[in-house]
């Protein structure tokens, strides 16, 4: 027994020892209170016995006179009234019937409650039913998580015990609830007894003390159940302690099977040896991806459902804490109105102590009259003959006997008061105790409700840890497949890469045995001819230069003549398409109206050449393209490109320029490709801007290896499309020089061209070059001023780069950005770099460039050198805040420490103190107010990439920086300066933030209006009225203002601070002329 109560608490988490603990104590409750019923009924006989003395004093005193005798009398109205509180105190008893019918409903809450708390039992075992399911489908691939399944069958059993011990905590409270109800019979009883006792004065007495003991008695009853009830509480926290010690213990254990479920998943990888096997088990993978998929999405759903379900139980579970308080707070309030109450007993006890100690003295009277009658007897006796004097005497004591009967009234009837008072107080005592009972009762119940709560809770986050475990074992498994996947695809790629390699060495070493055999019989020709002019040397190592889709890839030392080098162009695949301007989509969707086919344009050798060898591409599917007339017009110009072959693959989305380069001209010698060469960069940039492709290619190449070029081509457009068909080998068998200017004037001057043409090809080329390559074609179609923007700030860009600094001008705002020479590089239409300033990186795209520029020093001259004064520094720091430009200091920390970053967003710190948002936009308001503090400025440093307060005393040096930094709320701050500036009557200030402004910012009406009125502060009226008028009056502005609206506004708030004011009044009147309507 003792071993399953053990496992019980293992698995439960119920601490039972606590529990049986808990039962002997109730018991000795139990013993005590039969205890104090026997010291009570103790009590109610002495209280029979003195009230039987008291009868028989009652009976003497009968004997005595008969005044006492309707004294007597008055007792029996007395009783009477002793009746009506005892109906009274039946009245007490209904109401403790109908407390005993509110506990029985109570009760039948409790048990509905408890049904609920089994209706989410099972809920929890259909979840765990669920549970087992999902533990069944995971344990196919692994029959050691059977054990697994073990543990959480283990933990639902520990659940259905610790539901028994719930039922059997249940039988305990309706035990205890019927041991109330033996009390509650008790105390009626009690109350009988007292009801008797109240029937002599002395014996009421002897009923307050006890029902004062009976208080304090069950002021510490209630305490000690509120010991128990926080004691209970206590084990209740130590046992969820337990269970989560107990699930984090299953958590590791499950981690550990987990891990010896990736062991044996690695195990059965290294199995799988053979390739076919996972490519033929892809297709049932990725169906069981999908359902693993679906799962997952079923998980979540159920996690979510629990989620809610708990964070419910949650918000409950605060509510009931919140009422627990507020009862608590109801009982201390309780507790205070006993203790008035008791001290008002107590009074009261020491006043019928009084009125005790009075009946003792009357009662001592009574006897003495007794004894003094006695004596007046035996006078009576000795004096037989004196009647009269004895007859005096009698009437004498009558007058004493009626004075002390009246002196008794007057005593009955204080007593008769004071009896009342205390019935009073007693109801009231008694309505308290059983408003106690209630509150009792009720706090007994929601601590109940709590406990089942928190168990409830304690389940959902075991089954939340249960699910939570599935689902990561579920994604572990989900990964690994993928990496099988993966690794089965890169297993498949390099064995088809290796058997392409192998056939491409296979090639190769047939291709060196022919052309070992060729060049020794060219090398025996060669000993027989006579010496020719030696080709012009080739670079030693080519290296890539640029890349770019947009982004220009240039292989060897210039892009013109790298022959075997591939310019990209955009396509939908890339990763980047959302950042550029221009359009991502292929040629033939964004330029096909472009191309045009011109009929009567001559077609070159090249393009004969490589027409017919490309023919067969257009068998490979439908709406491919091969042209050789293609012209692709250049914008605002009469000129036109024309590729020597376009290749068009709609299917595919690829469009692809074929250009082949000739050194020079034949008629004349002008070079045509030479290193470096402004043309041909342009019309890469031309062409691949607008989504083509470009393949240049030597014409020594196709004349001389005609078979490899097309082979080259057709492996380019396989790896562009994936298309197997057309993958070739490609072993170039010429190697052709990057031609620089005095390599082509050489090769001119000793007919190079002429040579590798041959007689035929020469007289044809020859007659093509007329009408296919215009004169002077050598030199760019049109002027530097009409290139497109874009490509004329790449050329800014590389002019700037011979620069220490890069300095860049953004739209919309004019701020700059600086780059090192070292840290920038720009890849097709975007600069990428170190904003020195900032200290971050950024990616800016040429379309948000509006200037570049280089620079060898960004410092801007400082006179004073390195020892400034205070007001040398404030008037340096006061140009760097108007003009945004930030500084590089070195000042002294919190910490005591000297540090040097760069700040920028400068500003003085305000005076009403707390944060600062940067850019301030109530800088230049603060600063004509002397809103702020001119010992200390506030900025964004770079260092720590938050804002600073540095005082002007801690600083050591500092750099001005030759540099406008702002972002939008700053461009708001210096537009609304000027006009703070003409309001105070600054205008060399105004004067000096106008010219702070970039260009786009000063056309903006807002900067216009207040130009102007800064030119009426400078006495330049034709200007400001030119300005004005510029603007037509009725033009929407912000806020439902117009134009008109905002300049008279501004002219009503000027005049008003007697700014020009008789000049702006003069303006009014022009402006009124000239159609407006000021008021």
């Amino acid at each position: 027994m003792n071993k399953l109560l053990l496992a019980l608490n293992k698995f439960s988490g119920i601490d039972i020892e606590a529990l049986l603990a808990k039962q002997q104590e109730l018991n000795r409750e139990i013993e005590s209170l039969k205890q104090k019923l026997a010291a009570s009924s103790e009590k109610n006989e002495e209280l029979e016995t003195k009230i039987r003395n008291l009868e028989e004093q009652i009976a003497e005193l009968n004997r005595v006179s008969e005044g006492l005798r309707a004294d007597l009398e008055k007792r029996s109205l007395q009783i009477a009234a002793l009746e009506d509180t005892n109906a009274a105190l039946n009245t007490a008893k209904t109401e403790l019937e109908s407390v005993k019918v509110a506990l029985e409903s109570e009760k039948s809450d409790l048990s509905a409650r408890l049904g609920e708390a089994e209706a989410n039992g099972k809920a929890l075992d259909a979840a765990n039913a669920e549970l087992k399911s999902a533990n069944v489908e995971l344990a196919k691939s692994n029959e050691e998580l059977k054990q697994a399944k073990a543990d959480l069958t283990a933990a639902q059993t520990a659940l259905t015990a610790e539901k028994a011990t719930l039922e059997s905590e249940k039988t305990a409270l309706t035990a205890r609830l019927n041991e109330a109800e033996a009390d509650g019979a008790a105390l009626k009883n009690t109350n009988a007894e007292l009801a008797a006792a109240n029937a002599a004065l002395a014996a009421e007495k002897a009923d307050l003390t006890a029902a004062n003991e009976a208080l304090v008695a069950g002021k510490s009853d209630l305490e000690s159940e509120k010991a128990a009830l926080e004691h209970e509480k206590s084990a209740l926290t130590l046992r969820l302690n337990e269970a989560e010690a107990n699930s984090s213990a299953l958590k590791e254990e499950i981690k550990s099977l987990e891990e010896s479920v990736r062991q044996f998943e690695a195990r059965q990888k290294e199995l799988l040896q053979e390739l076919e096997n996972l490519k033929a088990r892809q297709n049932a993978e990725e169906a069981e991806l999908q359902k693993s998929t679906e799962k997952e999405s079923l998980w979540q759903q159920k996690e979510q459902e629990y989620l809610v379900r708990l964070q419910e139980t949650k918000e409950e579970l605060q509510r009931k804490e919140e009422a627990l308080q507020q009862k608590d707070v109801v009982l201390k309030e309780k507790e205070s109105l006993l203790g008035e109450q008791e001290t008002v007993i107590s009074q009261n006890v020491e006043k019928l102590q009084a009125q005790e100690l009075k009946l003792k003295e009357q009662e001592q009277n009574l006897l003495a009259g007794k004894e003094e009658m006695g004596h007046m007897q035996e006078l009576f006796k000795q004096q037989e003959m004196s009647a009269g004097l004895l007859h005096q005497k009698v009437q004498d004591l009558d007058d004493k006997l009626k004075n002390r009967t009246a002196e008794l009234e007057r005593m009955n009837a204080d007593c008769e008061q004071q009896k009342a008072a205390i019935a009073q107080h007693k109801n009231e005592l008694e309505q308290q105790t059983s408003l106690l009972n209630r509150q009792t009762a009720q706090l007994k119940a929601s601590e109940e409700q709590l406990r089942r709560k928190e168990e409830m809770l304690m389940a959902s986050q075991e089954e939340i840890k249960s699910l939570k475990q599935e689902l990561e074992t579920w994604r572990n498994k989900k990964q690994q497949e993928k990496e099988q996947v993966t690794e089965s695809e890169n297993l498949s790629q390099q064995l088809i890469e290796a058997q392409s390699e192998i056939a491409a060495l296979r090639q190769k070493f047939v291709q060196m045995e022919t052309e070992r055999v060729e060049l020794l019989q060219q090398i025996a020709a060669l000993k027989q001819q006579p010496a020719v002019a030696p080709k012009p040397q080739e670079p030693e190592k080519p290296m890539l230069v640029e890349q770019g889709g947009n982004r220009l890839v240039r292989y060897g030392q210039a892009v013109a003549l790298d022959y075997q080098g591939l310019f990209r162009g955009h396509t939908v695949e890339q990763e980047d398409e959302d950042r550029y301007p221009y359009s991502r989509e292929p040629l033939f969707h964004t330029e096909v109206a472009r191309w045009t086919e011109r009929e009567d344009l001559p077609v070159g050798l090249a393009g004969k050449l490589l027409q017919k060898g490309l023919a067969v591409l257009e068998q490979l599917g439908a709406g491919i393209r091969i042209s050789t007339r293609a012209t692709l017009p250049v914008a605002d110009t009469e000129w036109g490109l024309h590729p020597d072959v376009l290749i068009e693959w709609p299917e595919k989305e690829l469009c692809v320029a074929v250009l082949v380069d000739a050194p020079y001209d034949l008629r004349t010698g002008a070079a045509w490709h030479s290193v470096p060469s402004a043309t041909d960069s342009w019309i890469n940039y031309y062409y691949t801007n607008r989504g083509a492709c470009v393949v240049r290619v030597a014409e020594e190449q196709l004349i001389e290896d005609y078979e490899q070029v097309l082979a080259y081509l057709s492996n380019y457009l396989y790896e562009q499309t994936g298309d197997h068909r057309l993958m070739q080998q490609v072993a170039w068998g010429v190697s052709t020089p990057l031609w620089s200017a005095e390599g082509v004037q050489a090769a001119a001057a000793h007919h190079y061209r002429e040579q590798y043409l041959g007689r035929d090809l020469l007289r044809e080329t020859l007659a093509l070059e007329q009408s296919v390559r215009p004169a002077g074609w050598e030199q760019l179609p049109f002027t530097i001023e009409q290139l497109p923007a874009e490509y004329k700030k790449v050329l800014a860009f590389k002019e700037a780069a011979a620069r220490k600094y890069i300095v860049v001008r953004t739209r919309p705002y004019g701020s700059q950005v600086v780059f090192r020479k070292d840290q920038v590089q720009g890849k097709g239409l975007w600069l990428t770099g170190v904003d020195q300033i900032k200290n971050e990186t950024v990616e800016l795209p040429f379309w948000q460039i509006e200037e570049i520029a280089g620079a060898d020093n960004i410092d801007k001259p400082v006179e004073g050198g390195a020892q400034l004064s205070m007001e040398r520094l404030q008037a340096i720091l006061a140009d760097a805040v108007c003009q945004y430009h930030p500084v590089a200091v070195q000042y002294r920390g919190a910490d005591g420490n000297w540090q040097q970053t760069i700040l920028y967003w400068l500003t003085f710190a305000p005076l009403q103190g707390g944060s600062v948002s940067l850019p301030y936009g109530g800088l230049f308001q603060d600063l004509m107010t002397d809103s702020v503090d001119p010992e200390s400025i506030v900025g964004m440093s770079a260092l720590h990439h938050r804002v600073v307060r540095v005082a002007l005393r801690d600083i050591r040096s500092i750099r001005v920086l030759d540099v406008f930094v702002t972002e939008r709320e700053g461009i708001g701050a210096l537009v609304n300066g000027i006009y703070c500036a003409v309001l105070y009557q600054q205008a060399p200030l105004a004067e000096l933030l106008y010219n702070s402004l970039p260009e786009d910012v000063k056309l903006m009406p807002y900067a216009q209006a207040n130009y102007a009125h800064l030119c009426m502060l400078k006495q330049e009226y034709k200007k400001a009225y030119a300005i004005y008028t510029s603007i037509d009056p009725q033009q929407p502005m912000q806020e439902n203002m117009t134009w008109e609206d905002m300049i008279s506004n501004d002219f009503t708030e000027l005049v008003k601070n007697d700014v020009e004011p008789e000049l702006f009044i003069r303006m009014a009147h022009d402006l009124n002329r000239a159609g407006w309507h000021f008021e």
